[in-house]
């Protein structure tokens, strides 16, 4: 990503403990947000990105929003059916929202599955 997107990104990232196979899971899931949001939000250049991860109960929720284009929603492409087959593998639900400017992306999922 280089030096300027590292500055670009904030994180308020809490411990939540995952099954490391998840865990995997999550991480490519969290990996196509951030190329999303490079190619799409700002073409290319770097812009604000915010990445958190809480704990909310049994579930954990991941977010990433940018400040960029916005409209960049869900789409037909690669990327977009590799992020929908990763989250059905973690049984979760992902949620897109224009926030005029930028996208706001919610995973959300059980911590534990077997709960």
């Amino acid at each position: 990503m280089g030096p300027d997107w590292a500055a670009a990104i904030e994180t308020d990232l809490d411990p939540v403990c995952i099954e490391p196979g998840r865990a995997i899971t999550i991480g490519l899931i969290l990996t196509e947000l951030i190329i999303n949001a490079q190619k799409y939000a700002y073409g290319g250049k770097p812009g604000p990105l915010r990445i958190a991860f809480q704990e909310d109960g049994a579930f954990f929720r991941m977010t990433v929003e940018d400040e960029g284009a916005g409209g960049h929603l869900a789409g037909k492409g690669f990327g977009s059916m590799m992020i929908k087959s990763l989250v059905g593998q973690l049984d979760g639900t992902i949620d897109y929202r224009d926030r005029a400017p930028g996208l706001s992306v919610v995973l959300r999922s059980r911590i534990d599955p077997l709960v």
